[in-house]
């Protein structure tokens, strides 16, 4: 396949659509939790944490850390190893399920870390945790850093193309 193929494939072709909305609805499903989250903490709903319940959120801020730094490192690795043969696909169709099958991978991994970090942070909502700890806001940041991530990485035309002539070389 060559790039003026490609170029005339994502002209007639719904896939590159397919592949927006699977982005789009991965980070608009953590930017929800995220938000509803933010919401219930601004309503005051919370109850007094007990001191037995604070004891556990460092623990897991400890886990959504490694979490983070692991899904985050395997995430962009599987998708450069996915993505490495998209310079020998012989059809759009078979250049857009590799790519498919990559973005899915790394969607997958790095959205587990975010949702993990908005879980704790609903947690620590929900049991008060957050007034004694506001350092458990910080669990957000997987979220925060997926949500502008996907924004940066949104899959375009231009985008597709460009990460083809980098496998291909061209």
């Amino acid at each position: 396949m060559t790039e003026d193929e490609l170029r005339r494939q994502l002209e007639s072709s719904k896939d590159l659509l397919g592949l927006q909305i699977l982005t789009g609805a991965c980070a608009m499903g953590a930017l929800l939790f995220l938000a509803m989250t933010l919401a219930l903490s601004a309503s005051g709903i919370e109850e007094a944490p007990r001191d037995e319940d604070l004891v556990l959120f460092p623990i897991l801020s400890g886990v959504n850390a490694v979490m983070f730094a692991s899904c985050f490192t395997l995430g962009f690795l599987f998708y450069r190893l996915g993505t490495r043969s998209l310079g020998r696909a012989a059809s759009a169709a078979e250049l857009f399920a590799t790519l498919r099958g990559a973005a899915i991978l790394r969607l997958a991994l790095l959205e587990g870390s975010a949702l993990l970090g908005v879980v704790v942070c609903f947690l620590g909502v929900l049991q008060g945790a957050v007034a004694k700890q506001p350092l458990i806001w910080a669990n957000a940041a997987p979220a925060v850093i997926f949500i502008l991530f996907t924004l940066a990485t949104f899959p375009t035309r231009e985008r597709v193309i460009e990460l083809f002539s980098r496998r291909t070389g061209h």
